[in-house]
């Protein structure tokens, strides 16, 4: 399990999968309420065989836009060409910019892997995508992380490492206010040099984030920099 997953929660996952049919009422229901936008993350969506007929009964229903979020470890082709033309984006999460890369996250690196999986995306004719994890250690590799994005011709957008520090693991890869400023300080070098799609999501907003909305608001409004994903700040 990845550090920080809010999906290791003995309550989240408390009971199997739903079946096809329940997820469809679920969908049904949720354009019922006027969703336009559907995020399929896990776990790991890949792991279900059905994953591209959850996607289409979407589309059917009327929902404009279908992402699936995913590790990049379990992508078969035969899904991916069942979902070509239905899903709108694929994002597969990195945990490093390199295959030298320290996996802070994941506790081992699938860098060649992961790339792999973005290739096969495209090939597909599927809009791909790469999520990156940003916390103490990997703060100066973003510029690495927007040349990667760059090299492979797809969008990227980052996640702050926003966890609760329960083991020394997790305490030390969550930011201080002097790495807050460091990330504040590339943003803006970076800002004027990226015309792809990056957005940052952000899972918490405490005091300590102050210094980085002010940043993200400027960044936001940048001619040449705009969000990716939704902005959660």
């Amino acid at each position: 399990n990845c550090v920080g997953c809010y999906s290791v929660n003995s309550k989240r996952n408390a009971s199997p999968d739903l079946p096809l049919a329940d997820i469809e009422v679920i969908l049904t229901k949720l354009k019922g309420l006027n969703v336009d936008s559907l995020v399929i993350s896990g776990g790991e969506p890949f792991l279900r065989k059905d994953l591209p007929d959850i996607v289409s009964f979407a589309k059917t229903k009327g929902i404009r836009s279908v992402s699936v979020i995913t590790n990049g470890t379990s992508i078969k082709r035969e899904i991916l060409q069942r979902l070509s033309g239905a899903v709108d984006r694929i994002a597969v999460s990195f945990d490093g910019s390199s295959s030298s890369s320290e996996s802070y996250i994941r506790g081992y690196q699938r860098f060649a892997d992961l790339k792999k999986s973005i290739l096969a995306i495209e090939e597909e004719g599927i809009n791909a995508h790469i999520i990156a994890t940003i916390h103490a250690f990997n703060i100066q590799d973003i510029p690495s992380y927007f040349e990667l994005a760059r090299s492979l011709n797809v969008g990227i957008n980052f996640s702050l490492l926003s966890c609760t520090a329960d083991d020394k693991h997790s305490k030390r890869l969550i930011p201080d206010d002097n790495a807050f400023e460091r990330l504040a300080e590339i943003l803006i070098e970076n800002a004027g040099q990226n015309a792809f799609s990056c957005g940052f999501n952000f899972l918490t907003s405490t005091s300590k984030h102050l210094i980085l909305k002010v940043v993200l608001f400027e960044l936001k409004n940048y001619n040449r920099f705009y969000g990716g994903a939704i902005w959660n700040i």
